[in-house]
Parts: structure tokens; C-alpha cells; sequence
């Protein structure tokens, strides 16, 4: 769903594939962070097997315990339960955790696969992983995480049918315990991206209380879900807010060498309205509000009473052309000439006020594959105008852009409609309700132009879903079995140089095919008060696990 750095595969992870090593940190650029207190996250380095590092130095800062929070996001908690919500918020980050985190290493400015409840695994062969699960941990209801309990909460994300983690567990053909507290992962086919989709990075594979759910049900759990977290659920208000509380038991130790988590209370407040967020922050009445509309980020950025961050890995929106039917589908000069004729650097500034910016490839900066010399299709209106003639439409050519009645689709269907028409292909608009929509363009396939969402992820491997032909959010058709091929060579080739080369070739191959375009980077900001320390960033999301209140 941040013109920033967005990360490369973790190189051990790659290698692991034929047993060199278990996962470790990719390489990607660092991210700028004001200076507060250290996370408590463990660092990820290359390591014989993936184990946690040493723990973060001690900070200049003393931190203080206690206190309460208060925030606010524009999304409204379908269930509690991590596996089958539709949309993964705060919350749930607190009251729930994975295998393997996707951190920041704040000593390096690297993000990496790092341990969390499995605190190592290997490859033992290219489709066995064996994963070994850390000790003494206890859910909120006080039973135990363990091997069986592992399994049971794999086995329900691959066969639930209200699985949101499916995806996430797509490659793994068998789970098996080795020892209570060992699995075996027996693989489809060979993955290198299959621990990053373990992390809390992918959001849905968090880890449930099996005896909770067996105790409840699913629909009763969902309304007062159990995990392993730093806070437990307190009250759900749906429309409303989410409350959780410090939990006691919790395993994992702060700075301080005490338990976290330091603050004692959250509130997730269900704000649809970001102008009333933003009141209520600078009114004191909110402590952190996600997400910031880009309009207001200039005012926050310059207020020294708050700190303003941009995720890691948003999203951006893709317009794209039918390869069904329609004029564009065996035209790939008209499909060329609205490639040129977008000017990307004016989309970005009058979408995003200045945050963000313009997209030319859909692989982020140190993803294998990303390469800057790869061919883009820059602002070129009198080329364009050439290619509509050259496309067999001298006199110019009516097509109709469909969209969902939104505020932002639609604002990006005008801008489309006014660089277009001057080349010569004239757009008509068509708003449609969003069910409408998903019936005319991703069901039926009877559309001509549109525009819709596209998340980044942090493996290329895990564009499979948005990209290749029976990929579930492939919401334009794009279809090539060609580069659902060269996307199968990356997720199953070890060697990260060929990676990166394979995966130039998967890019290359989308390129020329032209039915898609990105238009900017639309980052997902967030902002709070300067008196609460030690935010941690994941990718998509913030993390309050280690925050704590400096007043």
C-alpha cells in the first residue's frame, strides 16, 4: 500500500538454500532515525545459523516505566485474531508474534530476517527447513508456546478458510515436529523468501494461543484474541478503539534488564477522519496519530513538539492497460505511448505534497534486481504523440478509464486524462462503486485503462500475488509465462548475484510488455510527540513493543 530504501533478500537465507547457512541481514540502505534510546531488538548479522545477536549497548538515556498511550490509525479491527483479519494494525502488533522478525539492526541501519520465537533455523536441504523454537515463552491464558503449538498455528493459516496467512504459507507442503521444541518445514520447492514470510513483515502469520482458540472459537476469539506479545487484550470497542495492558509474563528484556514492555497501557483509537487525528494530537489528546496526510507532513516535520517518520515499504498505485481485450492488447505502441506520456515527477508533487516521490520500476532500491540502468519510460509527450500515430490512429483514439469512487483514484484518473489527451488518446472517466469495480476490472476483465493499489514487499519473490498470471491480487490480468518463469528461477535460485541477474531479466520482461506503470510513492507517515522513545519501525508498520514515555 516513501521514495526510500526497501531491502534486498537476506543473503544466508539464500545460500541456506543448499545448507551454506540459515538466514541472516540483506544489505539495504540505511534509514535515517532520530536519536533515542536503542531498540532491544536483537541484530542481525551473517551468522553459521540464525541466532540472536548481542544485545543493543546500553542508551545515554535512562529510560522511564510506565504510562499510558494513546493513538489513532484510519482502519477499523475487523477481528482480533492476527491470522484471519483482513488488515493487521497496532494492536495486534502488541499482543501478538512471529517465527522471525524483519528489524532494523539500529547499529548498522540494516534491515534483516532476524529470530524471535524461533530463535534459529537451517536448510538441511533445499526444501527442509528445521526450525528451532525458543524456550519459556507463555501466552496471555498462560499455556505454553511449543512445537505442537507451532504446528497447530502453521497448519490452521494453510487450511483455514478465512485465512489471511495463506500466502504466506503457500510453499510449505508439510509441518512436522522433530522434537517439542523443533519443527521440520517440508517445502513445495525450494524458497528463498519463505522465512520472510514467517516475519512480521507479511503481518498475518503471527502466532496464536492454540488452547484459546480450542477454548473459544474462532468467532469468540476473534472479539478477545490471546497471543504471546508485550501487551495483552484488555477491551474491543468495534468503531471505536482497541485497548491492551503491560503483560506480566512476557519473555523478552528492556534495556533496563527488567521485562518489557515499559509502558503500562495502549489505546488504538478507530480514527477515519486524519483532520481530527491531527487535532487531537497537536491537542495533546492523541499521542502518535497513523497515518499523516502528506498535506499536513511539512507542518509536522517543522513542529518541534513531534517526530515524523516514513515506513519502510509502502505502496504505491498502479494504472495499467487490459491485455484481454480493448485497443491496447495487441497495440504495444499505444500501450508505449502512455507510458511516455505520464510525467511522474508532476504526479508525485501533486499527489504527495513533497513526500514520497516519482516510481519508475517496480523493484525498490537494493532488491536483487534493481538496477537504474534497466530502460524506463521517462516524460516524452512528443513521442508519445508519434506513437498513438504509428499505433494506426492518426486522428487520435476515445478510451475509457475506470476507477473506484475514491478520493485519490480519482485524483490520479484526472491527472492521467489531462496528460494524456494532448498525445492524442482522449480519456473518459468512469467512477464505480468499489464492488462494481472488482466485477468489471479484476473479475471480468472488461476494462480499457484503470488504476488500483500496489503494495511493495520486502523479497521480490513475494510479488508473485500482485504480478504472475494466477497471482490472487493481480488485479490488472497482467499475464506473461515468461515472467512467471524468470520469477519462479529467482525464488528458487541460491546464488544472490544470479539472483540479481535473473530478476533484472523479470523486470526487463515487464518493461517491455508495458500493460502496467507505477505513478509515486505513496508513503504511509506517522508522527507522535517527541516525549515517546523508541518507536521501532517494521516494514509497513511501527511497533510500541519497546516504547516508552520520556516525560
Amino acid at each position: 500500500m516513501r521514495a526510500k530504501a526497501y531491502l534486498a533478500v537476506t543473503i544466508c537465507i539464500l545460500l541456506a538454500l543448499f545448507g551454506a547457512c540459515a538466514p541472516a541481514a540483506p544489505t539495504v540502505a540505511p534509514t535515517t532515525r532520530p536519536p533515542e534510546a536503542a531498540s532491544p531488538i536483537p541484530t542481525a548479522a551473517p551468522m553459521a545459523t540464525a541466532k540472536p545477536a548481542a544485545p543493543s549497548p546500553t542508551p545515554a538515556v535512562k529510560i522511564k516505566r510506565g504510562g499510558s498511550i494513546r493513538l489513532s490509525q484510519h482502519f477499523d479491527y475487523p477481528t482480533m485474531d492476527v491470522q484471519l483479519t483482513t488488515v493487521v494494525l497496532a494492536c495486534h502488533i502488541l499482543q501478538n508474534e512471529f517465527l522471525a522478525r524483519y528489524a532494523l539492526n539500529e547499529a548498522t541501519g540494516m534491515w534483516g530476517v532476524v529470530p524471535w520465537l524461533a530463535e534459529s533455523w537451517e536448510f538441511s536441504d533445499p526444501t527442509t527447513i528445521l526450525l528451532r523454537l525458543k524456550k519459556g515463552i507463555r501466552f496471555h491464558d498462560g499455556s505454553d508456546f511449543n512445537a505442537d503449538v507451532a504446528k497447530w498455528n502453521l497448519e490452521r493459516m494453510i487450511n483455514h478458510p478465512k485465512s489471511q496467512a495463506k500466502t504466506n504459507v503457500a510453499s510449505i507442503k508439510a509441518v512436522d515436529m522433530v522434537d517439542p521444541y523443533t519443527l521440520k518445514l517440508t517445502l513445495h520447492a525450494p524458497s528463498a523468501a519463505q522465512m520472510v514470510q514467517l516475519t512480521s513483515a507479511q503481518g498475518f502469520a503471527g502466532i496464536v494461543s492454540k488452547s484459546a482458540v480450542e477454548a473459544l472459537g474462532d468467532d469468540e476469539f476473534g472479539r478477545r484474541a490471546v497471543g504471546s506479545g508485550p501487551m495483552q487484550f484488555v477491551e474491543w470497542r468495534p468503531t471505536d478503539h482497541v485497548t491492551v495492558r503491560r503483560f506480566d509474563g512476557y519473555w523478552a528484556k528492556g534495556l533496563d534488564g527488567q521485562p518489557l514492555p515499559y509502558l503500562d497501557r495502549v489505546t488504538c483509537f478507530f480514527r477515519p477522519d486524519p483532520t481530527v487525528s491531527l487535532l487531537e494530537l497537536k491537542a495533546g489528546e492523541l499521542d502518535l496519530i497513523w497515518p499523516v496526510e502528506p498535506k499536513d507532513a511539512a507542518g509536522l516535520k517543522a513542529d518541534p513538539k513531534f517526530v515524523y517518520h516514513e515506513l519502510l515499504g509502502s505502496e504505491s498505485r498502479a494504472v495499467g492497460l487490459n491485455q484481454a481485450g480493448g485497443p491496447f492488447a495487441e497495440n504495444l505502441k499505444l500501450r508505449q505511448a502512455v507510458m511516455y506520456s505520464l510525467d511522474r515527477e508532476v504526479m508525485a508533487k501533486t499527489l504527495l505534497y513533497g513526500t514520497g516521490g516519482p516510481l519508475y520500476y517496480f523493484w525498490t532500491k537494493d532488491q536483487p534486481g534493481y538496477d537504474e540502468s534497466l530502460p524506463r519510460y521517462d516524460y516524452q509527450p512528443e513521442r508519445a504523440k508519434q506513437l498513438v500515430k504509428e499505433a494506426g490512429y492518426p486522428a487520435g483514439i476515445d478510451v475509457l478509464f475506470s476507477f473506484i469512487s475514491r478520493p485519490m483514484d480519482q485524483r490520479i484518473a484526472e491527472i492521467v486524462q489531462s496528460m494524456l489527451n494532448p498525445t492524442g488518446i482522449r480519456v473518459k472517466l468512469e467512477a464505480l462503486e468499489r464492488m462494481a469495480w472488482i466485477e468489471k476490472v479484476s473479475r471480468s476483465k472488461k476494462y480499457e485503462m484503470s488504476v488500483w493499489l500496489y503494495s511493495f514487499s520486502p523479497d521480490p519473490a513475494l510479488k508473485d500475488a500482485q504480478m504472475t498470471c494466477d497471482g490472487p491480487n493481480n488485479w490488472g490480468g497482467y499475464c506473461n509465462p515468461k515472467f512467471d518463469e524468470c520469477m519462479a528461477d529467482g525464488n528458487r535460485t541460491a546464488d544472490p548475484a544470479k539472483r540479481h541477474e535473473i530478476y533484472k531479466r523479470c523486470q526487463t520482461i515487464f518493461h517491455e510488455d508495458a500493460y502496467w506503470t507505477l505513478t509515486a510513492n505513496f508513503v504511509a507517515p506517522y508522527a507522535h510527540h517527541k516525549e515517546l522513545r523508541g518507536v521501532r519501525e517494521e516494514w509497513l508498520r511501527f511497533d510500541l513493543g519497546a516504547a516508552w514515555l520520556d516525560r
